[in-house]
């Protein structure tokens, strides 16, 4: 692979279609250059959201990227340099005991340990969908070396990898992966609450008004970087402690998340798209819930909570409190719960979006071997799901290469 990836040069320029010149990025430096072409480019698209913004994609890379990973960032641009269209890819090479048993590509964001990004795209100028797809999987098709495109984590609705998947030819497939639950937030607080079940909604009345009666409670937002420090050390702790109440790790185990969190949020904090809310209980922070505002959604993106007040279902209340504050502010329309099948979130909404991953192979040995391995797996995941304990069937993932 160290061959191919010297053979791509930094701008090294692929074949054109119609009129689009395809190059590569896989320098850093390069990839800080791209700020705000790319930002611009995205909020020109179909596919903006804020998981695909340049400053999370960036970071991500700086702190979260796997082991043996190369930046591969395809741009599409017009004869005149304007940039049309940007695969935000990445080349990672799995390895055990030194030797490569396969060279794969994915999109940033992805193959970590820690799932951090959802809702990940090819990136298109309007009416330019197309073309990019075209371009993208030509430039691909004729790079010799990778063993596996992986593309996880696509709205279904995006006609991007639909368009990609047709360009890309024979063996690619298409697949459902997730579902993410959203609620659309129109009307009051009152309303919002008549609409939900009547468990859910008796529950956050009454949990609400006995922890606000027998406690002193005080629900804010941290809106400033002065307050932002002590906060996000308490969101840590509570964030682990719930985790680690269920017998799980918790993200912050691994160091580089707390940074990669920290810069993120610091930074979402000055672009006013960070939502940062605390609920105090006698003078001490016991529940934090943090989200990310994108052209009026709010991505709920993780959360924690004191597991000494469990019985007084402080996670409802928490979100019941956000789901409120949102609703008030009125610039949001969306409360996203994000992907995963969690009980919790069907209580809250019925409405799901579909989301879709793409997977092709480059014919050779990896390739299939990575199958044959994977078979096995799936046949034997459930027990070793079960006689495992997840600590250390997370250090294996972080090993072997997380999917």
């Amino acid at each position: 692979m160290e061959q191919n990836l010297r053979a791509l040069q930094e701008g090294a320029v692929g074949p054109s279609v119609a009129n689009v010149c395809t190059s590569v990025v896989t320098t850093e430096a390069a990839f800080l250059s791209l700020r705000d072409e790319w930002d611009e480019l995205l909020d020109q698209s179909e596919q903006s959201v804020f998981f695909l913004r340049w400053h999370w994609n960036y970071t991500w890379w700086r702190y979260l990227a796997p082991h043996d990973s190369h930046l591969f960032l395809i741009t599409c641009r017009e004869t005149d340099g304007r940039l049309i269209g940007l695969a935000p890819l990445y080349w990672h090479r799995h390895r055990v005991s030194g030797i490569t048993y396969l060279n794969e590509i994915l999109f940033l964001g992805t193959g970590a340990v820690i799932k951090t990004s959802e809702y990940l795209d090819i990136i298109a100028l309007r009416r330019y969908e197309n073309q990019v797809a075209q371009a993208v999987a030509r430039f691909l098709r004729q790079q010799p070396g990778w063993d596996r495109l992986w593309l996880w984590g696509s709205r279904s609705e995006s006609s991007m990898l639909w368009h990609f998947r047709d360009k890309l030819g024979a063996g690619t497939r298409l697949t459902s992966c997730d579902r993410s639950h959203y609620r659309t937030l129109h009307g009051d607080w009152q309303s919002t609450q008549a609409s939900l079940g009547k468990s859910i909604r008796t529950n956050i009345s009454y949990y609400t008004r006995r922890l606000f009666k027998t406690h002193e409670c005080i629900f804010r937002s941290v809106d400033s970087l002065e307050e932002f420090g002590p906060a996000m050390e308490a969101f840590i702790t509570l964030h682990q402690a719930r985790w680690q109440s269920r017998g799980k790790p918790g993200s912050f185990m691994q160091s580089r998340f707390k940074d990669f969190l920290t810069n993120v949020m610091q930074e979402s904090i000055r672009e006013n798209c960070l939502r940062f809310w605390v609920l105090e209980i006698d003078k001490k922070i016991s529940a934090v819930l943090v989200g990310f505002l994108h052209e009026g959604i709010l991505h709920y993106f993780q959360g924690g909570f004191d597991p000494t007040y469990a019985k007084d279902s402080i996670g409802t209340v928490m979100l019941g409190l956000c789901m409120r504050s949102c609703i008030e502010e009125k610039e949001v329309r969306e409360f996203d719960f994000m992907g995963g099948e969690s009980s919790y979130k069907k209580h809250w909404t019925r409405a799901t979006r579909e989301i879709i991953e793409l997977e092709a192979f480059q014919p050779g040995f990896r390739s299939c071997f990575y199958n044959t391995v994977k078979r096995l797996k799936d046949v034997a995941a459930p027990a070793y799901r079960e006689l495992v304990p997840s600590r250390i069937r997370m250090a294996v993932r972080s090993t072997l290469g997380a999917e």
